[in-house]
């Protein structure tokens, strides 16, 4: 009931900062230099207040583990038989651990939001760079478009077309202009997803130093990695909280009970289910991280093969331009090459970006 209100309380304060510092949050304007990653990850873990949530929950494991700590030091001069301080103390070791195992939960979860909040401002950044590729392609295709249009209208006057051949003209050229203007309001919503991340107002100019490249990355995956990186998985440490907690009640009820006893079969059925579940998720894990770093291996190859692809687009953009100089094909076919190049461009960047992401995956648990 005290941690509830103590909670309640502090949601009121955060509440109330939010209102009161709304007109202080800074406002970034063009002749500013542009904001680097790690600019932006600063100021969205300041505006974020998770962390502060995350220190309390802390704060209120230690309060826990230090309660367990001082009926461990009671219990140590309680009276009573061999069997009853057999279950006594049994009981005490079993809330000991849960409570550091609380704190350490707690310790996980403060550091795992804030790593979250890193790959969300990379996720962001992401968005408004494809956005922008997105909305050059768009353009460019809606140039060729509109060209073609033109060129089409001229040839159905002089009968060179049917009134169909027109029409899919112009359809293409209206769908195209359709296209960027959704891939212009694409771009204002990551501009202002971005934004809100990091706490400026939408009508702020955000100049960004950040350009789409590969993550340095230079682990080896082993099975020592893996089984030393193991328990800084959240979701596996809790399993083996419950794992390890249950067996340690079985063997209490292993020293005191019969195997017949309800008891002991409730126990043992507890320890088992809890030991198997564990089992599961540690063999998971140890499969699934083997898979990551094999899955990085594959996503670089398609890193290059889209590089491949972008520079066979670089080289058909340059020889278009050059047929156009000397008059060999009309401005319109030099158009489409360019946005073909331009989604070839598109395509590179969104294969590193699907690299990186997994790389910050990977680096949030194997981190010292």
């Amino acid at each position: 009931m005290k941690k509830g209100i103590i909670i309640l309380s502090i949601l009121l304060i955060l509440t109330m900062g939010n209102m009161v510092f709304a007109d202080a949050v800074p406002v970034l304007i063009s002749e500013q230099l542009g904001l680097t990653v790690d600019d932006l990850i600063d100021l969205a873990k300041e505006k974020d207040k998770q962390d502060i949530l995350n220190d309390f929950e802390i704060e209120f494991a230690l309060d826990n583990l230090e309660d367990a700590e001082k009926v461990a030091q009671f219990n140590n001069y309680g009276g009573g038989g061999r069997l009853e301080t057999l279950f006594r103390m049994t009981k005490v070791h079993v809330d000991m651990f849960k409570a550091e195992a609380d704190l350490k939960l707690a310790e996980m979860q403060k550091e795992h939001d804030e790593y979250t909040i890193v790959t969300d401002v990379y996720d962001l950044l992401y968005d408004v760079k494809l956005a922008e590729i997105s909305l050059d392609q768009n353009k460019a295709h809606l140039n060729y478009s509109e060209m073609e249009y033109n060129a089409n209208v001229k040839r159905y006057e002089m009968g060179m077309i049917s009134l169909l051949d027109l029409n899919n003209s112009q359809n293409s050229y209206r769908s195209q202009v359709i296209a960027v203007s959704e891939a212009e309001n694409n771009l204002e919503q990551s501009w202002n997803a971005l934004k809100s991340k990091v706490g400026f107002e939408f009508e702020a100019e955000l100049i960004l130093d950040f350009e789409i490249e590969k993550l340095e990355f230079d682990k080896i995956y082993s099975l020592v990695l893996a089984e030393n990186t193991a328990m800084k998985d959240i979701s596996l440490y809790n399993t083996y909280k419950n794992y390890h907690a249950n067996d340690l009640l079985f063997d209490l009820t292993d020293d005191a009970y019969e195997p017949y006893d309800k008891e002991y079969k409730t126990a043992y059925y507890d320890a088992e289910i809890g030991r198997i579940n564990y089992e599961d998720a540690y063999d998971s894990f140890i499969i699934n991280m083997k898979s990551d770093f094999n899955t990085l291996k594959v996503l670089e190859m398609k890193i290059d093969i889209k590089e491949l692809y972008l520079e066979i687009g670089k080289r058909n953009l340059e020889i278009a331009e050059q047929k156009y100089e000397l008059g060999m094909i009309s401005q319109a076919e030099v158009l489409l090459e360019k946005s073909k190049y331009i989604q070839d461009e598109y395509n590179y960047k969104n294969s590193i970006i699907t690299y990186n992401k997994s790389v910050l995956e990977i680096e949030e648990l194997i981190a010292e």
